[in-house]
């Protein structure tokens, strides 16, 4: 049984307005208490036509630019709306998909080259 309050949509053709990212998790002490960035999990939200949709990754780098568009899933829990990681694909200003950060394995892998 789903959850009261949960949907799920897909958001197509989306053009970003603004995308900012802030640490939410330190790493741990195996790093001999060096902050790197890259080991740190951080809040990636993007806005698109006035809404915010956001997503927990490890890294500060940008998934998404300002003059890429991009589709992913996405699920309002409590009023957030969750992006789905893995279902996010970016196509840049010509049309043409682009890995940034985070490529998870799936069927369009052929489409990388």
């Amino acid at each position: 049984m789903p959850k009261r309050g949960v949907r799920d949509m897909r958001f197509e053709n989306a053009s970003i307005e603004e995308y900012i990212t802030h640490r939410i998790y330190k790493p741990g002490r195996w790093n001999m208490g060096k902050h790197t960035k890259d080991s740190s999990f951080h809040s990636h939200k993007l806005y698109v036509d006035g809404e915010v949709y956001s997503f927990i990754a490890q890294g500060w780098r940008q998934y998404v630019y300002k003059g890429d568009t991009c589709e992913f899933d996405w699920s309002e829990n409590n009023g957030y709306k969750n992006i789905d990681r893995d279902t996010l694909k970016v196509y840049n200003k010509h049309g043409e998909r682009v890995w940034r950060g985070y490529c998870p394995i799936d069927n369009d892998i052929g489409d990388q080259t």
